[in-house]
């Protein structure tokens, strides 16, 4: 109990150290963006690119290794954050279409190393965040 006590504490630090250093700037950017656009689902449409932004100066700073897998790119491999952006883009689309009438909409799927990577990175991320509240 003491020790991940312990595990919490660093984290925690590490978290305050990063949010008033490297990730100052695009915190910032969010929450202004929040507090112009509300926390509705309408608002978070509109802040989705500094929540983006936010999440990858953290992952940048917390979780290097995830942070390569998700946002780098291998050989001959586009980046997996390039691929889960061109799919919400296309599932955005097809949605569109719907509501539109159409009925034939293109199927876009993410491969199996990004949706690992993505998970891992949630899962790092996660460490960072389940005690700290938004500061």
């Amino acid at each position: 109990m003491v020790f991940q006590y312990l595990i919490d504490l660093k984290a925690s630090y590490e978290l305050s150290r990063v949010e008033k250093h490297e990730c100052s700037k695009v915190i910032e950017n969010r929450r202004k963006c929040e507090r112009l656009h509300g926390f509705s689902s309408k608002g978070h449409e509109e802040c989705v690119h500094e929540e983006l932004a936010e999440k990858k100066c953290l992952a940048c700073s917390l979780c290097k290794e995830e942070y390569m897998m998700f946002y780098g790119h291998g050989q001959n491999q586009t980046a997996c954050a390039t691929l889960v952006e061109k799919f919400k883009q296309n599932l955005k689309s097809a949605n569109d279409l719907q509501l539109n009438g159409a009925t034939e909409t293109k199927k876009v799927k993410i491969p199996r190393r990004c949706r690992d990577a993505s998970y891992a990175l949630g899962h790092c991320l996660h460490k960072y965040t389940k005690t700290a509240k938004d500061r």
